[in-house]
């Protein structure tokens, strides 16, 4: 792992060792966050530093994330965390192949907004959500 990964490396385990809430929320199907959250799906296979990385990243921007009501969802090989639907279901969906990593941004209207084969930057994945009209009238801009 080269150097400057290294802060993002700790930031993702630091999160990762953190305990859940005791009473999380049961997870809904994404139809249910419509008009509530902004889905940001992480397909990914285990071990995929691609995974780590953008947890990492993630992990890093907690509070912008929550304000712009991200809601992560990761589909790791076969497990889901996140939502109820299961993993073909959203691979179909959204045509990720089982071994790919690939991020897809959902709008609270349901649309597709930004997909990436890559890590997604916070300032890429912030500038395009910033940039949707229904996230200016949130920030009354």
């Amino acid at each position: 792992m080269s150097p400057s990964l290294w802060p993002i490396a700790i930031i993702a385990l630091a999160a990762a060792l953190l305990p859940e809430p005791a009473l999380s929320e049961p997870p809904v199907p994404i139809a249910a966050l419509r008009w509530k959250m902004r889905p940001l799906l992480v397909f990914a296979t285990a071990g995929d530093p691609r995974l780590s990385d953008q947890r990492g990243i993630l992990a890093a921007e907690r509070g912008a994330v929550a304000e712009r009501d991200l809601k992560i969802i990761e589909i790791v090989d076969t497990e889901v965390h996140g939502t109820a639907d299961t993993a073909a279901t959203l691979r179909d969906r959204y045509e990720v192949a089982a071994d790919s990593f690939m991020v897809v941004l959902i709008g609270k209207d349901g649309g597709e907004k930004l997909r990436s084969a890559q890590p997604i930057t916070a300032e890429r994945l912030f500038a395009t959500i910033d940039a949707m009209p229904m996230r200016q009238s949130e920030t009354g801009r």
